[in-house]
């Protein structure tokens, strides 16, 4: 039972790192649009400022939900190790 519970949890950790790796992808496709807009036409730089900020925002509570899933299973694996040695 607890391997099938260590591998649900690495699947769920598989799945938050491709999800993180698509959000890094996202914004990088969104920075290159942006810097290659010249700096003249401001309605599409207003707009590429907007797309920007929501494409960081959207990193940013992935990469916090990433980590927080991955601190979660090493502080289980702490538990179950202080467990295995009473």
């Amino acid at each position: 039972m607890t391997r099938f519970r260590q591998a649900m949890k690495l699947t769920n950790i598989q799945a938050m790192k491709t999800k993180y790796d698509q959000k890094v992808t996202a914004l990088d496709a969104v920075l290159n649009k942006y810097m290659s807009k010249k700096k003249t036409d401001n309605t599409h730089l207003n707009e590429l400022q907007g797309e920007v900020a929501a494409a960081k925002q959207s990193l940013l509570s992935t990469s916090v939900d990433y980590v927080f899933q991955i601190n979660d299973i090493v502080k289980k694996n702490q538990l179950d190790i202080m467990e295995s040695v009473k």
